[in-house]
């Protein structure tokens, strides 16, 4: 069995650690953007006159080809890039498509009525700074015993929709906070009863929702050697050992394993997107998968407490997916035998950034 991990979620890897798929290696239609690329959007933008210095960018992808120029695709053609960009300018939104080898904007238009995916770096800290600058959050957190804003973190959280009057055409977020002082787990510090709801747009709290002070919790939430104290003997270690190497072949992000052939990338919003999944039968390759990938994640914590109903996230709309994963470690996350692959997204203001071991590709019985 061919098997493929990544975290936050599951996810394809290929390739040694730390291999580098530059402009230069690109060989297929669907290969994924590179940071050479990345840059190169955010130019002919600008040059464009489309953005300004305060753009934000909740998504940078490729624009694939349609599918008949994919699947006519050969081996040495051209390889067509393009890319699909949601753009945050003030208070509107655009898309756009960009050739990246022709260095111009191909479509441009703006999309009224909508809000674009959460902004990861950016908006994660402007809630906070929001929150806690509102003298009905401190008077309340005052209630609460805790004077000092050094002990608080705030997190920001989508509200989902509920036909709520105040919520209507603004970009809201409910924000949660925890107590921070002397630990490093704050998930263990909810100061519950109270959430700040934040317009992005109006940089304001719009309302304060306090149903009264709820002890924080004392017990332990440390999960580290020290703080756990002393723990049982581990078992003896497993290790899968493949002397003659791997069975699979890895050419860019083309994967060749026994009769099997495929091509995979890691998409900033739908994670790991599995292409082209074809089957040597007698001579011919049958085509058995043009495309898959990850429709939704929908996690509903089904709590109908002020503090908890809104939280339904969606986590490749409003977050991404692909954003979200997090560096794969060796002989914990992945097996010995497997093989690990770097990956490279671009930041809130479109300036690309890699993530290391995001993905991994092992066989396993």
């Amino acid at each position: 069995m061919l098997a493929t991990v990544a975290t936050m979620i599951g996810t394809l890897s290929v390739g040694w650690i730390g291999q580098d798929l530059s402009a230069d290696s690109l060989r297929h239609p669907l290969d994924p953007l590179t940071a050479a690329e990345y840059s190169a959007v955010i130019e002919v933008l600008h040059e464009a006159n489309h953005v300004d210095i305060d753009a934000l960018y909740p998504l940078i992808t490729l624009h694939e080809p349609d599918k008949a120029t994919v699947l006519d695709w050969q081996q040495g053609d051209p390889v067509p890039r393009q890319a699909f960009v949601i753009i945050k300018q003030g208070l509107q939104t655009f898309e756009a498509v960009v050739d990246i080898s022709r260095r111009s904007v191909v479509a441009w238009r703006e999309v009224p009525g909508v809000e674009p995916g959460f902004l990861l770096s950016h908006e994660w800290f402007e809630a906070q700074n929001i929150a806690l600058g509102d003298q009905a959050m401190k008077d309340a957190l005052t209630k609460r015993g805790i004077t000092s804003l050094r002990d608080v973190i705030c997190v920001p959280n989508t509200v989902g929709y509920y036909g709520i009057p105040e919520e209507e055409g603004r970009r809201v977020v409910k924000v949660a906070c925890y107590r921070t002082s002397g630990i490093r787990n704050f998930w263990g510090r909810p100061i519950e009863g109270l959430i700040a709801l934040v317009d992005y747009h109006q940089g304001e709290v719009v309302r304060v929702i306090d149903t009264g002070a709820v002890p924080i919790p004392e017990t332990p939430v440390e999960f580290d050697a020290a703080s756990v104290g002393e723990l049982r003997e581990p078992p003896n270690p497993i290790s899968i050992v493949q002397p003659k190497g791997p069975s699979f072949e890895v050419d860019g992000h083309m994967i060749r394993w026994q009769k099997w052939r495929f091509h995979f990338l890691l998409d900033p919003r739908l994670g790991l997107v599995v292409s082209t999944v074809r089957y040597g039968d007698d001579g011919r390759w049958r085509s058995i998968l043009y495309q898959g990938s990850l429709s939704e994640l929908f996690v509903p914590y089904m709590d109908p407490g002020a503090g908890w109903y809104f939280k339904t996230y969606m986590d490749a709309g409003e977050y991404g997916v692909g954003k979200l994963a997090v560096e794969l470690e060796p002989h914990l996350d992945c097996p010995s035998n497997a093989r690990f692959f770097d990956v490279t997204f671009a930041d809130d203001w479109g300036v690309p950034y890699p993530r290391e071991r995001a993905v991994c590709l092992f066989e396993r019985y």
